[in-house]
């Protein structure tokens, strides 16, 4: 499956008595199917047909072919709107500047806040996402640093979500267009929900929307919301089929860590070719090691275990997807558990753990060996 998103920047000039200001920020659609142009297509021919029977003059939106709410009729708008309660079904987010960015670095901050905006958890559950940039938020946008930013948000926010797939998406980024179904259903949005930050505040058209759930958060420089738009609000939530809480002792952190080696000692190159090209290359490298390895591991390779099985978790995925076998999804969760727990921010964790897993992997190949081939399944002589 996939993950649509349409974003786009927004800025609306106010001219007050004493100055001119702009209500600036920057929004996003996120959708599981694209927005088709039938919808749109449609829309048009009802303005069209009403205005023909009212003896109206011709619209704009029906003379350009596409609507464009900053410009469009109220009659226009009112059947954007319709289609919108009727058909769209995803996730509306806006964030709002206090101030509007300084010139100085803004592209960075619009990368930043449009990140923080589409939320991590969202993003992350799916395994490929179309990202749609209008205006600004453009197409010489910088696909490595995108990543970069984006995976550093994920495994920040991951140990919230430990019981959800979270995938480390394949990004594709393309130049959007005002004429796209999906941004004309932006641009609608962005422009109601601009309307309510107004000088004099206008919630006709924000409320005439169907929102399901709402919330916002507010950093002191600007205010995010998220709506939902006819689906639930755990729409793009996917748990696993069994929720495992774990007590993580050693003996269950040493165990956590040998199911961590074993599924990458039974990774292919093969599987990694057509995959997320961000992970295939820490990949293929642990791998090559894994299969010169001694009785024990050096701390570098353990943490580039330990931080590149997150983001293969999900993604290959390690697991049977299909399986209902409760012990199996034990050891996968655990495994997984014991990787969020290992992140970055535990240094006195993942020493004091290695430590203990080099023992615990020593003493088992020098005196259990057929048990360390049970556990790795892997035949004798091919540790």
């Amino acid at each position: 499956m996939a993950l649509f998103i349409y974003a786009s920047e927004i800025s609306i000039p106010v001219t007050q008595p004493d100055q001119t200001e702009a209500i600036t920020g920057v929004g996003a659609l996120l959708t599981r199917d694209p927005i088709e142009p039938l919808v749109i297509s449609d829309s048009l021919k009802l303005l069209t047909t009403q205005i023909m029977e009212e003896g109206k003059p011709v619209d704009k939106a029906s003379e350009r072919g596409f609507f464009l709410p900053m410009e469009d009729s109220d009659i226009a708008r009112t059947h954007l709107l319709l289609t919108i309660n009727d058909h769209v079904k995803g996730l509306f987010m806006v964030t709002f500047f206090d101030q509007p960015p300084s010139p100085t670095g803004r592209s960075e901050r619009i990368l930043f806040q449009f990140l923080n905006t589409i939320a991590a958890r969202v993003i992350a559950s799916e395994p490929t996402v179309n990202i749609q940039l209008l205006g600004p938020l453009d197409p010489e946008m910088d696909l490595k640093k995108f990543n970069e930013h984006l995976l550093g948000i994920i495994l920040a926010t991951q140990p919230n979500h430990a019981g959800e797939k979270t995938f480390y998406p394949l990004i594709c980024l393309e130049s959007g267009t005002q004429e796209q179904p999906g941004h004309q259903v932006l641009n609608l949005l962005l422009w109601a929900a601009a309307n309510t930050r107004m000088p004099e505040p206008d919630r006709t058209w924000q409320d005439s929307i169907i929102f399901g759930a709402n919330d916002f958060i507010s950093d002191g420089e600007a205010i995010t919301y998220h709506y939902s738009l006819n689906v639930p609000v755990d729409h793009f939530v996917r748990p696993y089929p069994f929720q495992i809480k774990t007590n993580l002792s050693i003996d269950n952190g040493i165990l956590g860590l040998a199911i961590i080696e074993r599924c990458y000692r039974h990774l292919k190159p093969a599987q990694f070719s057509l995959d997320n090209p961000y992970l295939a290359a820490p990949c293929l490298s642990i791998i090559k090691s894994l299969a010169n390895a001694g009785k024990t591991l050096d701390n570098d390779l353990l943490a580039k275990m330990v931080s590149t099985f997150l983001g293969v978790f999900d993604n290959l995925p390690v697991y049977n997807e299909w399986s209902d076998s409760k012990d199996a999804w034990e050891d996968w969760l655990l495994a997984k558990e014991v990787a969020i727990r290992l992140g970055p921010g535990n240094p006195g964790a993942f020493e004091q753990l290695v430590e203990a897993y080099n023992g615990w992997r020593e003493n088992i190949l020098l005196h259990q060996y057929k048990e360390w081939c049970r556990l790795m399944r892997i035949a004798p002589g091919g540790a």
